[in-house]
């Protein structure tokens, strides 16, 4: 989160600035203006969360600079510091919908409580616009950012030494449900593809038959059901139901029916768990292989056939060739590259790729590239530099081409979207 602050005397900026370590309350950039117009040219080039604003300056004033924020669509929250408690300007800023009004002087803690009251309103409004953007995006993009938010769910040391990241997930869960999980016990399950009857089809086909079938199997609890497509051959679900007898009975038949609409051999396992143990849950279903019996519940759990129109050869490359990409990702990977170090033919590498996924050997480097960049952009605060670079792309430019040729935005606008 970045903060700008302003005001014409030199001594109030740096007693601002010294007299409150901002980094350590989440803030990455804290920048200055002595004027309102060095302000608007912060702005123009950087993004700013929180204004604090002096009212009385030379030349425009506080006022007027807000009235600027505001007609430029800025989504920033805005404190005024003024050193009279005057009724007209109290009333002005009132109208310009700012968060806190400071009289100076005022103490450090003071200024401080006003920019964090700040803070909580742009998190609050964040958690309700990532709701709306998820609702909005493609099912391929939700399904990435999905991904993301559970991979970075706390495990319980992380939740005992952060307990505010535990509460911020929580949050997110209970303005996207449109209600109140609080550590509520939900269902956990993994819907696994064993083997295909007939084509394989591409992961997007397989989320949303998916997604058809347990709408029709669970109707009415659409709301209360999250779930994401982490890997190839199997799906995540988060069901915010309490566990019935007929549960276990309604998973069967979800399991028949997206075997019917898939045209496959798939096993379902599941397991009741609390969100504060969700970490543990997730961890043990996607690394259970083999006929395993768990008292929670397991319709079916083979070891996976791979079957069709690729064969064991063909499949046991793939994953080679797909795990490197993912090893080397912030080298700037060519086919040839790959097939030296893995010891096959360029052709042969290409040849896999394409009869495993249907893109070309650069289609699908990018595709994995820009899936790991959009985690980064979306779930850390790193530079978009820095995600260019850790995505093995030496032209920031370049970088954000390819990201927007991907999802129909610059890194920049992504993030913004989302409000991060």
């Amino acid at each position: 989160m970045n903060i700008l602050i302003v005001d014409d005397q030199p001594s109030v900026l740096a007693s601002i600035l010294s007299g409150t370590n901002w980094r350590s309350h989440g803030f990455s950039n804290v920048y200055t203006a002595g004027n309102a117009r060095k302000a608007r040219r912060i702005f123009e080039e950087n993004p700013v969360d929180i204004l604090v604003t002096d009212i009385e300056m030379p030349g425009e004033d506080g006022l007027s600079l807000i009235s600027w924020v505001r007609e430029q669509g800025y989504p920033t929250e805005c404190v005024v510091l003024t050193s009279h408690a005057d009724f007209f300007y109290a009333k002005t800023a009132i109208g310009l919908r700012i968060i806190d009004y400071v009289v100076q002087p005022a103490r450090h803690e003071d200024i401080l409580n006003a920019v964090l009251n700040a803070r909580e309103k742009i998190e609050k409004d964040k958690l309700r616009n990532i709701r709306l953007g998820v609702s909005k995006m493609t099912l391929r993009a939700q399904n990435e950012f999905l991904c993301g938010f559970f991979d970075s769910w706390p495990d319980s040391k992380s939740i005992e030494e952060n307990p505010g990241m535990f509460h911020e997930k929580i949050a997110w869960l209970g303005d996207y449900m449109n209600g109140n999980p609080s550590d509520m016990e939900v269902l956990v399950y993994r819907f696994k593809i064993l083997k295909w009857n007939t084509i394989p089809l591409s992961p997007e086909k397989i989320l949303e038959t998916y997604l058809s079938v347990q709408d029709q199997t669970f109707p009415g609890a659409a709301q209360k059901i999250i779930s994401w497509k982490p890997d190839d051959i199997f799906v995540l679900s988060i069901q915010f139901l309490s566990y019935h007898e007929e549960t276990g009975a309604r998973l069967t038949e979800f399991q028949e029916e997206c075997c019917r609409g898939l045209k496959c051999r798939a096993g379902i396992v599941w397991l009741c768990t609390k969100l504060s143990s969700l970490h543990a849950a997730l961890v043990t279903l996607q690394n259970l292989s083999g006929p395993e019996k768990e008292e929670a519940g397991v319709l079916e759990a083979e070891r996976p056939e791979y079957t069709g129109y690729e064969s064991r050869n063909s499949r046991m490359y793939f994953l080679e060739i797909r795990n490197y990409i993912r090893s080397h990702i912030s080298e700037p990977l060519t086919r040839a590259q790959i097939a030296d170090d893995l010891h096959l033919t360029q052709s042969y590498v290409g040849s896999v790729i394409r009869s495993c996924t249907g893109k070309s050997s650069k289609e699908f480097i990018t595709e994995i590239k820009m899936t790991y960049a959009r985690k980064l952009v979306l779930n850390t605060s790193d530079f978009i530099g820095e995600i260019a670079a850790k995505c093995g792309y030496d032209s920031f430019a370049y970088f954000s081409k390819v990201y927007k040729d991907c999802y129909s935005l610059t890194p920049s606008e992504d993030r913004r979207r989302l409000g991060n």
